[in-house]
């Protein structure tokens, strides 16, 4: 069974425990922001240059793939957090309703308000919202109380837009692996399945580059690239002695990827 699979049907699972809404988000990272073009406001200060984004990061910026798994039907949210400035004027209650882009189209919005956080929710059932692409942060349109250089209160609002890391939404993946010895040969056979954005369940898949390894003191060594049909793979491999032996299946863009566990034989 693969270690760093979605636990589901026997399966383990990857990033379980890390993605789980209301986790710690990572140390914002820094946006790079375009500023409005045009605003009416006060001629002591330029909100044109002055109205920034000073941080933004998502919960997934801990993990190293920034990957948000599906193992099962529904939606799932993702916590965002979005700050700004206002030059050097304390700001008061502000509103910035983000787009969050699927690829170079806006599939879902984010609101956050005077904390900064805010959650959007992502649905791989909607065929805007599908598997693939990197995700990220566009568009912010932005409600900013203020006070100006004569200590009155303000307001501005405009949109622009950021530049964030990206991130993605796939599938999880389980498969189970086994064996069989006939004196010297061992047949691998070996099951992948992944969880369907369109169809919503468990369906059979066919990865390219998966690998069958064995160890070799503390060294991984591959020596099949095995070929998949109808979400099957089956090899017979010249093994006179036991080893320890696993399945790599490498990281797409739209479902994880992982080891399985050793298996002996």
């Amino acid at each position: 069974m693969f270690k760093t699979f979605v636990r589901g049907a026997g399966a383990t699972a990857l990033a379980v425990g890390l993605l789980a809404g209301g986790g710690a988000l990572a140390a914002p990272a820094h946006a790079a922001s375009v500023a409005p073009a045009a605003l009416t406001a006060p001629a002591a200060i330029n909100p044109a240059t002055q109205l920034t984004v000073k941080s933004i990061s998502t919960q997934l910026d801990n993990l190293s793939d920034r990957a948000l798994v599906f193992s099962g039907a529904g939606c799932k949210t993702l916590e965002f957090y979005v700050a700004i400035k206002f030059g050097d004027r304390a700001t008061g209650n502000y509103t910035l309703t983000t787009d969050v882009a699927r690829g170079n189209t806006a599939v879902a919005k984010v609101t956050t308000k005077n904390t900064g956080l805010g959650k959007a929710t992502i649905c791989p059932s909607k065929s805007n919202q599908r598997y693939g692409y990197p995700w990220h942060l566009g568009w912010v349109s932005a409600n900013v109380e203020y006070w100006d250089a004569n200590n009155q209160r303000k307001w501005v609002r405009t949109t622009w837009k950021v530049t964030s890391k990206t991130f993605a939404v796939k599938a999880a993946l389980k498969g189970p692996i086994s064996a069989q010895r006939r004196g010297n040969n061992v047949t691998f056979t070996v099951k992948p399945t992944y969880f369907s954005d369109k169809y919503q369940k468990w369906v059979a898949y066919n990865p390219t580059g998966a690998t069958l390894q064995y160890k070799s003191g503390s060294t991984w060594r591959s020596v099949k690239t095995l070929r998949f049909s109808g979400g099957k793979a089956v090899y017979t491999h010249y093994s006179p002695s036991s080893r320890l032996w696993r399945i790599n299946v490498p990281v797409k863009t739209w479902v994880v990827g992982g080891q399985s566990s050793g298996l002996y034989i």
